[in-house]
């Protein structure tokens, strides 16, 4: 397929609105809009262009238009683009699109403005890719982020390990094709070299752990026995009634989730039937699946009725509780406070709420926050990877270990060097310098068809 045609598409969302946008980039490009507009229309770049959009065939208005006009190299794409800001109806876009591609354009396909930039070298691919991450993220963090990558951060760090690793393969591959002009590098040299480098991949992969909690959030189970005040404190939470709640234990029965926005990460919050040991089969399948969603909990948020004794109940509970984060709650605090909790759990963090009167509900939250602040504090975020580059990460982090291993095993240089070209390849695909057409095709794939 041609990589200089002339493609078009609408960029904005369908449906009623003030603007809609139908992005032009390539080919021949003001001989096929020529008579969409006005003979005497002004050709000069980066300028708003107030016109009348004409049916090429009837000379029909179409609609009145701002039309700006981007001469390349300097435009998204590297070509020249054009954008027909005309008003949102469905059906005006569609008209103008129709009749564009009459004309001679073709339509867009997903990614496929954005993959012209690349190919074009307006981006490298890590900032390609970091495009749609812009476009889906959903939380002030994830956003950050995203920008970091589209600002070139992750190919920068890339770009340096590769450039360490480059001078240690020439000086290898010399001193085995001309040994008597280059000369062999000490083992102890490159078994440092490559272990600096194998740290900075190391510093990588280590802020890949907590990659998840900034782009998808970070998921709290409210846990305990029943009538504490879970779904009380969910509520709460949630700023909304959307847990039932009574005076029966067993009330809860499914997995009910709410999302919050705590110093720009997503929380998502989870409120599960009581722990106890039913004989009613529906509240023992929802007590079932609470334990089935802990294996994918990142903090626990244990609820306790301050206002009773640790109980028998609260132990049997305890025992059953895996070893992960989590954040003691002692809820009803307006009634007293009779609880005093076992030695092991005194390391934890303990808030003291009242759902009924909300007392202590922005320490929970300021809880939660403190421990994710603390996870996140100090790691260069611009670094996390997309699926794909994690595993690039992880394929080039494996061979370099093996590379270490094999010197302290007096592996010849041959195949130390043909390793070490591997792991030099492997970090090129990842940056985007050594890519296939069909994993293109398969990131932008990604993408929505007006970016």
């Amino acid at each position: 397929m041609p990589v200089d045609d002339a493609i078009a598409a609408i960029t904005t969302p369908i449906g009623e609105g003030g603007v809609g946008i139908i992005r032009i980039s390539g080919g021949e490009i003001k001989e096929i809009l020529a008579p969409f507009l006005n003979s005497r229309f002004n050709w000069q770049a980066r300028y708003v262009h107030f016109t009348p959009i004409y049916d090429p065939q009837t000379k029909q208005v179409l609609d009145e238009a701002c039309v700006i006009y981007f001469k390349g190299p300097a435009s998204y794409t590297g070509e020249d683009v054009v954008e027909i800001q005309c008003h949102s109806s469905p059906y005006i876009l569609q008209q103008i699109l129709s009749r564009l591609i009459q004309e001679g354009c073709r339509l867009a396909e997903k990614g496929e403005f954005t993959k012209r930039a690349f190919m074009n070298g307006k981006m490298d691919l890590t900032q390609a890719e970091a495009v749609i991450d812009v476009i889906q993220a959903d939380s002030a963090q994830a956003h950050q982020v995203s920008l970091g990558h589209v600002k070139g951060q992750l190919y920068e760090k890339i770009t340096q390990v590769k450039s360490a690793l480059m001078p240690l393969l020439e000086q290898l591959e010399g001193a085995i094709d001309f040994p008597d002009e280059v000369p062999a590098i000490p083992r102890e040299t490159l078994r440092h070299q490559l272990r600096t480098v194998h740290q900075d991949l190391d510093q990588i992969q280590q802020v890949q752990d907590w990659g998840a909690w900034v782009k998808s959030g970070v998921t709290c189970m409210l846990l305990g026995p029943p009538n504490v005040g879970k779904s009380s404190l969910f509520n709460r939470l949630s700023g909304e009634d959307k847990a039932i709640v009574t005076p029966h234990p067993g009330t809860t029965r499914d997995v009910l989730d709410v999302t919050l926005q705590l110093g720009g990460f997503n929380v998502h919050i989870l409120d599960t039937a009581g722990m106890r040991d039913s004989d009613q089969e529906i509240e023992q399948m929802g007590i079932n699946r609470a334990k089935e969603r802990l294996s994918k909990v990142d903090i626990l948020l244990w609820v306790l009725d301050q206002s009773q004794p640790f109980s028998e109940a609260d132990m049997k509970i305890a025992a059953t509780l895996p070893k992960m984060p989590m954040i003691i709650i002692k809820n009803k605090a307006d009634l007293g406070d009779q609880l005093t909790l076992p030695d092991e759990y005194s390391s934890f963090s303990c808030c003291r709420v009242s759902a009924k009167t909300k007392v202590g509900l922005s320490a929970v939250k300021e809880e939660i926050l403190s421990f994710i602040q603390a996870q996140v504090t100090g790691m260069n975020l611009g670094f996390l990877c997309n699926t794909r580059q994690r595993g690039c990460l992880d394929r080039a982090h494996s061979l370099l270990s093996q590379m270490i291993v094999q010197l302290d095993e007096n592996q010849p240089d041959d195949l130390i060097s043909f390793d070490l070209r591997q792991v030099i390849s492997i970090l090129a695909e990842l940056s985007g310098d050594e890519i296939t057409e069909s994993l293109l095709d398969g990131i932008f794939s990604r993408f929505c068809v007006g970016k």
